[in-house]
């Protein structure tokens, strides 16, 4: 299947520690279904963080770590999952790919998207890059610095990039926003921007609990019957936010797991492109 030995060396290289487990040797009460075969976490014990890989030992999958890059204390892992036809026979293999490593004070995981096909660590951090702040690095920044979390077209802080508008002005300042949080949702800790101006998108409603990728008007009713039927009778209180909508940033923007960044004039703000790959399904860490 996989050489688990040949793994952890790979990971001490980046200075960290892994540990595997079977889905069944789990106590009761953190088995769960597992939609895939294989999926990494960071955990903590006694103040020291580690790679945790759980697996399901019925399913057949192929684990392989294809990049080491020591002095960055980021590597690429593989994972390879046979595809059969109704026969049972093996026809293909599904390669996903994830990047591991250590980002300012804490490590991480996360799916790299497939289109880009990276087959190293550098290539899949630029595959993480939208292509809004690609495009505006080709016209004024140095092609040496376009991974560097500062450089000529701005900033990032975790899964969230932002890209220099020297030219915006919001239409409306009294709509500016103070102490405003982004979150990608399900459950992430949001970062703190302390000025944000946005418009367009769509109002949504959200919840921790029952909400966490916000839902519609239309969706709220349906949620509320639900709670309704469940016996929930007193107040639940839900947060409205705006969903998909263009979003600029100014001032401090603060996160625990992060250095506080600095944004002296308006950027427009992007998440990197996580969420486009099947490999974020394998990756159960949340910034």
């Amino acid at each position: 299947m996989f050489d688990q030995e040949l793994i952890k060396r790979k990971f001490n290289q980046i200075g960290a520690d892994v540990v595997f487990l079977t889905l069944d040797s789990l106590p009761r009460f953190r088995r769960r279904e597992m939609a895939v075969p294989v999926s990494i976490d960071v955990k903590q014990a006694k103040r020291k963080e580690y790679f945790e890989i759980l697996y399901n030992g019925d399913t057949e999958f192929d684990l392989s770590v294809i990049d080491v890059r020591p002095d960055d204390k980021h590597l690429l892992m593989m994972v390879k999952i046979p595809l059969t036809n109704k026969l049972g026979q093996v026809i293909s293999e599904d390669k996903i790919k994830l990047l591991c490593g250590h980002d300012e004070r804490h490590y991480f995981s996360c799916g790299v998207p497939e289109k880009i096909g990276a087959s190293n660590v550098k290539e899949a951090k630029k595959a993480l890059l939208p292509n809004e702040f690609i495009s505006a690095h080709k016209k004024r920044g140095k092609a040496k610095n376009l991974l560097k979390r500062k450089n000529e077209t701005g900033r990032r802080q975790g899964e969230w990039i932002f890209v220099k508008d020297e030219n915006f002005v919001p239409a409306n300042p009294h709509m500016i926003k103070k102490n405003e949080p982004i979150s990608r949702g399900r459950g992430s800790k949001p970062h703190i921007c302390e000025e944000v101006y946005n418009f367009g998108g769509d109002k949504v409603y959200v919840h921790r609990k029952y909400a966490p990728d916000g839902v519609t008007e239309g969706q709220m009713t349906q949620i509320r019957q639900r709670l309704f039927a469940e016996g929930i009778r007193g107040r639940v209180d839900f947060q409205v936010r705006t969903k998909n909508a263009k979003v600029y940033a100014r001032g401090h923007v603060r996160h625990s797991d992060h250095k506080t960044i600095y944004l002296r004039e308006w950027h427009a703000v992007y998440m990197n492109k996580e969420n486009e790959s099947k490999a974020s399904r394998f990756s159960v860490f949340l910034d």
